[in-house]
């Protein structure tokens, strides 16, 4: 081989580990590029899942007042019941008694 030769592959040599290089650089910068939108998807996505969680026991808690507010009237009601019961036998017993 001549030096011409050897300096040509030499030149080739260099030009196409400059291109690859190049798609090197390209190909980590699309790769980044990819991992950064993956992370912003699960972190809307875990964002979504809070915000579920959030909405859920929101229903949860106004679920148990709602059962608690029944069951004090329900318990108001039968007070209620047992008073007028109770002014009524108290009356019952005051015409026995007369």
């Amino acid at each position: 081989m001549t030096i011409k030769i050897k300096i040509e592959n030499m030149e080739n040599l260099e030009f196409s580990l400059g291109v690859l290089s190049t798609a090197g650089v390209f190909l980590l910068g699309y790769a980044s590029i990819g991992v950064f939108k993956v992370k912003t998807k699960v972190k809307d996505v875990n964002q979504s899942v809070d915000n579920i969680y959030r909405a859920i026991d929101e229903i949860a808690e106004d679920f148990n007042k709602k059962i608690r507010d029944v069951e004090l009237n329900y318990q108001n009601q039968i007070d209620e019941i047992y008073r007028q019961m109770d002014s009524r036998f108290d009356k019952f017993e005051n015409r026995i008694n007369k």
